[in-house]
């Protein structure tokens, strides 16, 4: 069996605040056997979206006015979205948040949402970590090990791109450590 053949895919999306009234801006998708896709969103595309926080411009580093220039109409990004995580499982660092900025992506565009589950990330690496390490205390300090060794190997933080492509990297390294003992189940 291939040890990637039921794997999940990986998610990030950043946004243009964490007000209420914030919206998506960057969204990527991440998989093993796959480019990353990832869509910049142009704010302009949908009338409510207004708010813009310099705090979290500061953390992705977009402009408004790049977004606009170069982000792709959101009703668009819901559709191939959708397209994209139908049916799938999704793994994400922040499942709550970002499934609240991707059901805002489909209830302001008013897009059909996908059927899709957000898993969190690191409750799903800490349980296939615990087939090699039974103690809770050594196995978050592996988490933690392999964490700085997918970190050194990724982009900059706070890009929706870099940030899924981080979650795939630390993925990879997880079932390595633990392919011996997923290949004998």
């Amino acid at each position: 069996m291939n040890r990637f053949e039921h794997t999940p895919l990986f998610f990030d999306c950043e946004a243009s605040g964490l007000a209420e009234d914030s919206y998506p801006i960057d969204i990527a998708v991440a998989e093993i056997a796959a480019p990353t896709r990832r869509w910049l969103i142009d704010p302009s595309s949908v009338d409510s979206w207004t708010h813009w926080n310099s705090e979290s411009q500061n953390s992705h580093g977009y402009q408004r006015y790049d977004l606009v220039d170069w982000g792709e109409d959101a009703c668009r990004v819901a559709e191939q979205l959708h397209a994209r995580l139908d049916g799938c499982v999704v793994l994400s660092d922040n499942p709550e948040r970002d499934r609240l900025w991707v059901n805002k992506l489909y209830q302001d565009t008013g897009t059909l949402a996908p059927i899709y589950r957000v898993l969190d990330a690191n409750d799903q690496f800490r349980e296939l970590l615990a087939l090699v390490e039974p103690d809770l205390h050594r196995r978050d300090e592996r988490l933690y090990n392999l964490k700085i060794l997918a970190r050194a190997m990724h982009l900059p933080r706070h890009r929706a791109q870099s940030d899924a492509e981080y979650l795939r990297r630390l993925y990879v390294l997880v079932v390595q450590l633990t392919e011996p003992v997923l290949t004998t189940h």
